[in-house]
């Protein structure tokens, strides 16, 4: 068993609501902070182990440490799961991820590694991180796309990232979004989660000349913010 731990909780922030959990190899890294703090943890991954599906990792905060079957958290992130998106143009589509050959399972060690003025060192946790085959579309065409996304988690929610360019559907990225921002036309980035059976997540232009926490989402679902619990 691998166990790790630093102390303390945090909560994910997503995107434009909140921030992604991103990057690759023991270089990624995360920005975890309270919602309504200006002070952020930057977390980075000082270690990475690969795993066996039937072996059993400790993940999340040295407070509160999840035992968890890898075998089991690849399962979760498999099969067809539905809802209802709201654009934001007002309209609203069906929305069906499909997730398919969850692999290549890693134990990730995180510290912070923040640099600001205002920074000061705090508690990062330690992650399960695999690869899921993705596939997203939507009932009005506006998205019909496969990828294979990283998918991070500290023993909860499953959580996947990814940046797609030249979307499959018929999106227009311009349009959606937030008046006066101007966007990569052909760019999307894709932020999901699964937790019980249920399926959340949201997408992002990606703003020109801008920083990722400019931009307004896309669309959302189910409505609302996304956070750990």
């Amino acid at each position: 068993m691998l166990k790790v731990g630093t102390g303390g909780k945090m909560q994910i922030k997503w995107l434009a609501i909140a921030t992604f959990l991103t990057g690759c190899d023991t270089g990624s890294s995360m920005v975890l902070g309270q919602f309504g703090e200006e002070d952020q943890l930057e977390c980075e991954a000082t270690s990475v182990t690969p795993v066996s599906p039937g072996d059993t990792v400790e993940i999340g905060y040295a407070d509160d440490l999840k035992q968890v079957d890898v075998d089991a958290m690849l399962a979760l992130a498999t099969g067809l799961f539905e809802e209802t998106l709201e654009w934001s143009d007002g309209t609203q589509a069906d929305v069906a991820g499909t997730f398919a050959d969850a692999g290549s399972p890693e134990f990730v060690v995180t510290e912070d590694v923040g640099n600001g003025p205002e920074s000061e060192p705090g508690p990062c946790p330690t992650q399960l991180r695999f690869t899921v085959t993705v596939g997203l579309t939507t009932s009005d065409g506006r998205m019909a796309d496969d990828f294979t996304a990283e998918a991070s988690t500290l023993g909860e929610r499953i959580y996947f990232e990814h940046r797609i360019t030249n979307p499959g559907g018929t999106i227009d990225v311009q349009a959606l979004a937030a008046p006066g921002v101007q966007v990569e036309p052909d760019e999307v980035r894709v932020g999901l989660w699964l937790a019980d059976g249920t399926f959340g997540g949201q997408l992002v232009p990606q703003p020109i000349g801008g920083i990722d926490d400019d931009a307004a989402p896309l669309a959302v679902w189910p409505f609302g913010e996304l956070e750990t619990e």
